[in-house]
């Protein structure tokens, strides 16, 4: 899947990002620059999560990005490992995590190798009567580390709705205080919209000229065509004809909008093998769509980028 960094002015503001297709979802949530003592994640009403897999069960991939107070400039290191299931009941004697998501769960997963415990459960509160789950993420971390982002990339786990729509997910960011205590009344919400199902295609046709082609497709969103959106090109090409070398750019022109009926096309010159691939990249934006339940408000929301399959263009 292809996964995407925030943008450099929004890096010290927190951002969820929310990537999904029929067999993967990536979800990448980053805190703030002050401690953190939870994530919860909220999965909305729609999207479904196998919650039965057995202990041991390898779910995909996850990122763990750390800041050191022992570095000047915060700066600390990134864990890389596997999300696995976990038995509860590993985690049923420590009453900091007990703190962070008390009483039984539908599932624990751990993140390896740091052994981080997100709990699973049924969405709850105002959630409870739209269906959905929640995901805690619980840092009971040494001292002198600090949560900075996650990044959990699951396979084969998160179940796609069955209706086409704009869903919202929502991450809750819980810091801690300076005595090292939750601040429940610190947390605030940072939103995903991901909707769904999301299409980019792409397509060549040539033109007269020769080495000239015209690249097209259309953006479709939730089941409707998405007019005024900035559609780009990014460009491979291999050394020679089988080589594993790739040069990667940004074509020329860089970029277009599709029209009313969510359509676009692009004219390029192609001298060899060519591979292209179509972006819609919405950047995030400070605040929210609608107003948040969180006591610090809701800090950004995102949307879910669209990707095309891979064209390969041969002259």
């Amino acid at each position: 899947m292809l996964w995407w960094a925030a943008p450099a002015h929004a890096q010290s503001t927190s951002l969820l990002y929310v990537q999904s297709t029929p067999a993967e979802t990536a979800i990448d949530v980053s805190g703030g620059t002050a401690g953190t003592a939870r994530v919860q994640i909220s999965v909305p009403a729609g999207f479904g999560l196998n919650v039965l897999r057995p202990v041991g069960a390898n779910l995909g991939r996850a990122s763990l990005e750390l800041g050191s107070a022992a570095s000047p400039g915060g700066e600390g290191s990134t864990t890389e490992g596997d999300i696995v299931v976990a038995d509860p009941s590993r985690y049923a004697g420590n009453p900091r995590l007990a703190a962070c998501a008390s009483g039984t769960h539908a599932a624990v997963w751990r993140l390896e190798p740091l052994d981080v415990p997100i709990f699973v459960d049924a969405a709850s509160g105002p959630d409870a009567a739209l269906g959905g789950y929640e995901l805690r993420a619980c840092f009971d971390l040494p001292q002198g580390l600090t949560f900075q982002d996650l990044e959990l990339d699951l396979l084969r786990t998160v179940v796609p709705p069955t209706l086409p729509g704009i869903y919202v997910w929502h991450a809750l960011v819980t810091p801690l205080t300076a005595a090292g205590t939750v601040d429940e009344n610190g947390a605030w919400e940072v939103r995903a919209l991901v909707p769904w199902p999301s299409v980019l295609t792409l397509h060549a046709r040539h033109a007269k000229a020769k080495g000239r082609y015209v690249l097209y497709g259309r953006l479709v969103l939730a089941g409707k065509p998405r007019g005024g959106a900035t559609i780009r090109l990014l460009r491979a090409t291999s050394a020679s004809e089988g080589s594993s070398s790739l040069t990667i750019s940004f074509s020329t022109p860089k970029a277009t909008e599709t029209n009313r009926t969510g359509r676009f096309r692009l004219a390029v010159t192609v001298k060899r093998r060519t591979d292209f691939f179509a972006i819609w990249f919405p950047f995030p934006h400070e605040g929210c769509s609608s107003p948040s339940t969180a006591p610090g408000g809701c800090q950004t929301e995102s949307t879910s980028p669209a990707v095309s399959s891979r064209l390969v263009v041969r002259p």
